[in-house]
């Protein structure tokens, strides 16, 4: 039977298996004493052993074996669930996903699990040796059918699978005994049937099939070695007349459960990621990415889709064909009155049906938070902090793509919140605070964003502190550190190259600051921003629009072509000449409105469009905070919900806009940066960039 076609299913499970026990395996920590998360453990480890053994991945299974072996001991009330098993737990998780890593890389596990292996059964025996070998069990005899009841003539042979004592999983075995068989030849009879092999729990197969050749005996015997936690392989001639005219009987084939090695790969040996043998149980999780605190964030391969979902989209789906034919008669009938209401008909349908595949798009923001606590849970331990997690408003959906971008941001704020805000358990006691700290981390919706929020309550971001080392860094003067208020100093951790950190460390301070953390927001039309009071604790918060993949934007006319502006950027529009307005020289000039005294930007001219030379209109926009500019365009368009797409590689990095637009009509507009433009950027389009405004220009004029 041919398993690559499962592989993607495969790999999706394991990871979602992986980060079940991640999150489990934490919480058993803080209360070891709760049987209903032991019980989760073990049976989401039993679910790995199982789809690893049916997939043929014998590492990972001896692994997970041995790892439901031991939460086995600890359920029935034979070993503490401390610190020490805790440990060498989540190691192996770490060297699972190091060989899931490897099988969606190349299809081979590059993992030796010895070391675990051994780590493993010493916790479950105490004292560090092997676990004892389990004597075979003894074989049950099967009634073989009458031969009357076969077909005559035939050479048949008797293939006799027993499975491994030990092994837990003697449904699965069977099952793969049966589909080696099968492969190979079809069975004329088997024990268990083809219909009770899910149901199958005896150590033992048999099956009786034609030898249609001399060769398949052989080839009977080398597929069914292939297969894990098996005790013995028989293939012998049967219906003979005695039991002295049956050949010898075939050796025992012997799996080992915690050794396999995977075959060479022919070109090359695969990678191996190993445990070190000598580490001892109470040893840092075993792997350098897991100590140092670093999460990886893949991009999801796989959505889960309820099936009312996937009813509904097919409910919509045969609407919008019905509706089709609706137009296409009446433009063949030319009924022009029947063609304009068909269309009203279809645009309600392919409205309700992009709503659909929203929301069919849609996962629970807890796909990006599930790892949070392994990871605060190995930083803390590290750094010698006491730290409590909570997370809420983990069922907030958002959309998929998102979800996938979130990552690396929040492993950067929460490994900067344990590093930098949170004091160690003497320093918060001293300060009069619970020697535990709390991160918070929290998720909700807000208009057509999702707010997502990663709070402490340590010490907070010294002002006076972090304006020093922006002029010491040469990135701010002393006079302007003087002017800034704490919300202002507060903003200078997002200036390129700042850091308050004295020595480099493997936590934080390896040069991917928060403008790093601010440029991935924004490439998603979001932002982040941190609110600070100096020894009471911080918050930052994400802002990130509910999905990337649709956009409202108002189009507008500016220079040479026409822009589109995100419109939850957009506060009002104004007529210009209603409005006091003060030119500063240099192309500077300020705008009077009930808001203030604003910035107004030429908005062609900002964008490298040419200068706006009707400028009548302006749109107040807003970046991240209260900040807002006053963006002067030639005229207003109109509004359209608009789908986006990312810019070329390269090609957008150097203007101010964030991505395209594709329009009702086919024609592409870019939608504009405005965090940049709002911090008083301007950036010239590249002429790439400038092609596409020049196309849509309507001939109203030549660039300049």
């Amino acid at each position: 039977m041919d398993m690559d076609q499962y592989m993607g299913v495969f790999v999706a499970e394991c990871r979602e298996l992986i980060e079940s026990l991640n999150l489990s395996i934490v919480a058993l920590e803080r209360t070891p004493d709760d049987a209903a998360t032991i019980d989760e453990i073990f049976r989401v480890a039993h679910s790995f052993k199982g789809i690893s053994s049916t997939m043929g991945f014998d590492l990972m299974a001896g692994l997970t074996h041995e790892m439901e072996h031991l939460l086995d001991i600890v359920r029935s009330g034979g070993r503490a669930a401390d610190e020490e098993l805790v440990t060498v737990l989540l190691g192996c998780l770490d060297l699972l996903e190091a060989s899931i890593d490897g099988i969606e890389r190349d299809g081979a596990e590059g993992i030796d699990p010895s070391a675990l292996v051994a780590q493993l059964r010493g916790l479950s025996h105490g004292s560090g040796g092997e676990a004892p070998v389990t004597a075979d069990a003894p074989r049950a005899e099967v009634q073989l059918p009458d031969p009357t009841t076969l077909p005559e003539g035939l050479d048949l042979l008797h293939v006799r699978v027993d499975v491994d004592p030990a092994c837990d999983s003697a449904s699965i075995r069977a099952y793969m005994a049966y589909m080696a068989v099968e492969a190979l030849t079809e069975p004329l009879w088997s024990a268990p049937s083809a219909e009770d092999l899910d149901e199958w729990e005896q150590p033992h197969v048999d099956l009786l099939v034609a030898r249609e050749s001399g060769e398949l005996a052989d080839a009977l015997r080398t597929a069914l070695a292939k297969i894990p936690e098996l005790a013995s392989i028989r293939v012998e001639p049967w219906g003979a007349a005695s039991d002295d005219a049956v050949p010898p009987m075939v050796a025992a084939v012997v799996v080992p459960v915690s050794t396999p090695a995977p075959d060479p790969a022919p070109d090359a040996e695969p990678a191996v990621v190993s445990a070190p043998a000598s580490a001892p149980p109470t040893a840092e999780p075993l792997t350098a990415g897991a100590a140092a605190g670093t999460v990886k964030q893949r991009k999801g391969g796989t959505v889960r889709v309820d099936a009312a979902r996937l009813d509904a989209l097919m409910h919509l789906m045969g609407e919008v064909v019905v509706h089709r034919s609706a137009v296409e008669t009446c433009i063949r009938d030319q009924d022009l009155a029947a063609a304009a209401e068909a269309v009203q008909e279809l645009r309600r349908s392919t409205q309700s049906l992009q709503a659909e595949v929203m929301n069919v798009r849609m996962v629970p923001v807890e796909t990006a938070l599930v790892r949070l606590p392994r990871l605060v849970r190995d930083l803390s331990s590290r750094l010698g902090k006491q730290v409590d997690i909570a997370i809420t408003g983990a069922e907030t959906e958002i959309d998929r793509s998102v979800v996938d971008a979130l990552g690396e941001p929040l492993v950067h704020l929460v490994r900067n919140a344990l590093d930098h805000g949170i004091e160690g358990p003497d320093e918060r006691e001293a300060a009069g605070k619970p020697r535990t700290a709390t991160l918070g981390i929290g998720a909700r919706h807000s208009g057509g964003n999702v707010i997502i929020t990663v709070s402490d309550d340590g010490r907070g971001i010294d002002a006076e502190r972090v304006k020093a080392r922006a002029v010491e860094r040469g990135i701010i003067t002393p006079a302007e550190a003087a002017a800034l208020d704490e919300r202002g100093a507060v903003e200078l951790v997002f200036r390129p190259g700042f850091s308050t950190a004295e020595v480099a460390t493997d936590v934080s301070g390896r040069g991917v600051g928060m403008d790093a953390v601010r440029t991935m927001c924004r490439e998603w039309g979001g932002d982040v921003e941190i609110e600070s009071h100096f020894g009471t604790g911080s918050v930052a918060r994400i802002r990130i629009p509910l999905t990337l993949a649709v956009m409202t934007v108002l189009v507008v006319r500016a220079g040479i072509g026409n822009v589109a502006i995100p419109i939850d950027r957009i506060e009002r529009t104004i007529r210009l000449v209603d409005n006091p307005r003060v030119e500063l020289g240099g192309g500077q000039r300020m705008i009077h409105l009930d808001e203030g005294v604003l910035t107004e930007f030429d908005l062609g001219a900002a964008v490298g469009y040419g200068d706006c030379v009707d400028a009548r209109f302006g749109v107040l926009v807003h970046g991240a905070g209260e900040r807002r500019v006053v963006l002067a365009v030639d005229g207003l368009v109109g509004e359209h919900e608009a789908v986006t797409k990312p810019l070329p590689r390269g090609l957008g990095e150097e203007a101010a806009f964030m991505g395209a637009a594709v329009q009702g009509d086919g024609s592409v507009v870019l939608i504009v940066d405005c965090d940049h433009l709002v911090e008083g950027g301007e950036r010239p389009a590249p002429a790439a960039l400038a092609a596409v405004a020049g196309s849509d220009e309507d001939g109203r004029r030549e660039h300049a």
